[in-house]
């Protein structure tokens, strides 16, 4: 009797440790460029170009504002600023500096990267000099109003106001 061989030719999925969308590269329409880091082990850390809160004042002590580009990394709490660090000098448009960050913060072997276009050459390599991928999705491929959702936030003046901040947030 012959043996039976099974040869697994499935796909396995990247395991990403970080991720970057670029919405926009408009650096004069988002031109606040910020680092939040996560209040506990459920959330990541997170640097950010987006609108200047003020522009959109939506209810007392609450803000909207609209992302350029965030990249998210996880565990919280090891994000530096990457808008004031010398490390990322060599990377002067934010959509850059945030993917350059998220390969420099990634704890596992991939980056998911949302975007218009692809990482540059430049960043390709990086990549693989650290030993990672990254991951590109074009942003076309994702639902517009999932995208228009995700890129809207609110900022609090206070976590007080969390508890009136339902009515002034859509």
């Amino acid at each position: 009797m012959g043996q039976i061989y099974v040869r697994d030719l499935h796909v396995r999925g990247a395991e990403a440790g970080s991720v970057v969308i670029i919405f926009s590269e408009d650096t004069t329409e988002h031109d606040w460029h910020t680092v939040w880091w996560g209040e506990h082990n459920e959330e990541s850390d997170m640097a950010f170009y987006a609108t200047q809160p003020a522009r959109r004042v939506t209810g007392p002590g609450i803000c909207q504002s609209r992302y350029g580009g965030l990249m998210m990394s996880y565990p919280p709490g090891r994000l530096h600023d990457i808008w004031n660090d010398p490390y990322f000098e060599a990377f002067d448009n934010p959509a850059d500096r945030l993917l350059a960050a998220a390969l420099e913060y990634n704890e596992k072997r991939a980056v998911v990267h949302l975007s218009r276009r692809p990482p540059s050459a430049r960043l390709q390599a990086a990549a693989a000099r650290y030993g990672q991928k990254i991951i590109h999705i074009p942003l076309s491929s994702v639902n517009p109003v999932t995208l228009a959702r995700v890129r809207r936030f609110h900022i609090l003046d206070s976590r007080d106001r969390r508890k009136d901040a339902g009515d002034y947030i859509w």
